[in-house]
Parts: structure tokens; sequence; C-alpha cells
């Protein structure tokens, strides 16, 4: 989420320069870069979510197949 801010305040900064200098191209390309950007910060990556709490334990939504498991039981036999 952070490295998607500093990208869209990198292509605003971008748009302006070259807007500033009179780059047609460079600043169409940034303008369109900037709207990609801000629409994959709503469409991006889905956040984990506590879906559920109890006596202090959560449930929480979101985690990979892969990361989960990592904490399975291994039998040593």
């Amino acid at each position: 989420m952070l490295l998607k801010a500093v990208a869209t305040i990198g292509l605003i900064v971008a748009g302006l320069f070259s807007a500033a200098v009179g780059a047609n191209v460079v600043g169409i390309i940034a303008l369109v870069l900037f709207f990609v950007a801000v629409a994959s910060l709503f469409f991006g990556n889905s956040p984990l979510t506590v879906v559920k709490h109890r006596n202090g334990r959560f449930w929480i939504k979101g985690f990979s197949d892969e990361f989960l498991e990592n904490f399975k039981v291994r039998s040593t036999a």
C-alpha cells in the first residue's frame, strides 16, 4: 500500500513537471499512469480482515494457503 502511494505521488510530480516543461506526450502518459495507480489502490490485494471475535480469540480472513501450510502439525513418525 505504501509503495502504491509513493508511486502515485511520483506520478503526480512527473505530470506536473512535464506540464511545466511542455512535454505533452510525457504528461499524458503520467496522467494515465496516475489514474491506473489510483485505481490499483482500490482494487489491489485484499487485506486481512477480522471476521469474528469471541472470548479474546479472533478469526482472520485473507491468509494465503501457502502461509497457512506453515502452521499445520506434522507427525514425527
